[in-house]
């Protein structure tokens, strides 16, 4: 069970034709009693139906989905939740929320005080300035003058008190909405990977007791069923990987991308060897201040997909090339691979989107959503230029 939090939260376990088998927690009240068996359509309705159709089907395509935004129909909640879910063993893991809703209201108020915080602060600036062009008055004037300063700047400060303890309750809510996401992970990492250990080292055994005495169509259906698990525990591995990325790492620190370049062609050595690719550097690298950790996964993600989506029997070449501007600095991967179409740009960058059959290339889809995570950690931004036959490159940079 998932600990409660302030956040509006929905979460609720599905068989494969939609029939809700458990509720979790459901502390936005959007289920109706379960005393007759409810299935997942029906918390929609007629209007919104079709969209959260096209959610279960794609989430059975896909295995995991994030984020939908679905139009509950029950009233009288009739509002946008952001759905979730993915599939795991028999059973579908759904999750709906308001989070982001409630982390934009938190930063609204937030803003709003600090507004309110310099509105006061000029007033009592501009109450000093007359003040001082009254020193000539009468000593009772400008008594009274002081004393209704003095009201105000009191006033002031009880405000600021009062704004100061609603910051502190905000702060706690974030922590436990952090709290929340921790506990999200957990769930990834534990309650996901034993139960698959489990069944892929059942089905190892299974393989190697029995294997005698089942024919050559049962012995399909075990490799099915393992290569499955395999697959499945390589994404729960990128999944937590990509909710470590941007958190694990304390000071940013001057590194030379010399090194981290060097130390990356070590890491994907056989892929290099395998394929005879070549990395070219183009301009001489700098050192900059980055999270290492992090910058490294990021440019071997970039150089193993330049080399991994290559065109066949062509060597595949890699330039890499940076540009100093006035705040930031300008990074370019360029391959002379397969290259994607205009209309999948945005859509190489989500979780767990790929482009192609498994069979045709190996990985999860997550690679370059953790680029986009430590892009955007170091405070910059991450693109591609690309066309079918013609190869690729991907543009980022980071703050200087």
């Amino acid at each position: 069970m998932i600990p409660h939090t302030p956040v509006n939260g929905l979460y609720f376990v599905c068989g494969h034709q939609g029939d809700i088998l458990r509720v979790l927690r459901d502390d936005i009240n959007i289920l109706p009693s379960l005393g007759k068996p409810v299935t997942f359509f029906e918390l929609f309705d007629l209007h919104s139906r079709q969209k959260a159709q096209q959610f279960w089907d794609g989430l059975h395509q896909e295995s995991a989905i994030f984020d939908w935004e679905l139009n509950v129909g029950i009233k009288p909640l009739p509002q946008v939740y952001k759905f979730s879910g993915f599939i795991t063993g028999g059973e579908i893991l759904i999750t709906a929320s308001k989070q982001d809703e409630v982390l934009a209201n938190m930063f609204d108020e937030l803003m709003g005080m600090n507004n309110e915080q310099q509105n006061l602060l000029r007033h009592s600036e501009k109450t000093l300035s007359t003040l001082k062009k009254v020193r000539e008055n009468k000593a009772v004037d400008i008594l009274n003058e002081m004393t209704q300063l003095n009201n105000e700047l009191v006033n002031t400060q009880r405000k600021l008190m009062k704004q100061n303890a609603e910051i502190n309750r905000l702060n706690k809510q974030l922590q436990y909405i952090n709290a929340d996401l921790e506990q999200f992970t957990y769930v990834a990492s534990h309650d996901l990977k034993e139960p698959l250990r489990m069944v892929t080292g059942f089905m190892e055994l299974l393989k190697t007791k029995y294997g005698e005495q089942l024919d050559k169509k049962a012995h399909s259906y075990i490799d099915l069923a393992l290569d499955g698990g395999n697959r499945m525990q390589k994404m729960i591995i990128d999944l937590l990987e990509l909710s470590r990325t941007g958190r694990k790492n304390a000071v940013k620190e001057l590194a030379s991308l010399d090194e981290i370049l060097n130390e990356v062609k070590e890491n994907i050595f056989i892929l290099i060897e395998e394929t005879r690719a070549e990395i070219i550097v183009k301009t001489a690298l700098p050192v900059v201040a980055v999270y290492r950790a992090d910058f490294t996964r990021l440019l071997q993600n970039l150089l193993s997909n330049a080399i991994k989506f290559r065109k066949k029997d062509i060597q595949p070449v890699v330039l890499v090339d940076v540009k100093e501007k006035e705040d930031e600095w300008l990074f370019s991967v360029e391959d002379n691979g397969i290259g994607i179409g205009q209309d999948k740009f945005e859509k190489i960058f989500e979780i767990f989107a790929r482009l192609h059959s498994k069979e045709t290339y190996e990985g999860t889809g997550i690679g370059l959503a953790v680029c986009k995570k430590v892009v955007e950690h170091h405070g910059g931004k991450i693109w591609i230029e690309s066309e079918e036959g013609k190869g690729s490159t991907f543009y980022f940079t980071i703050k200087k």
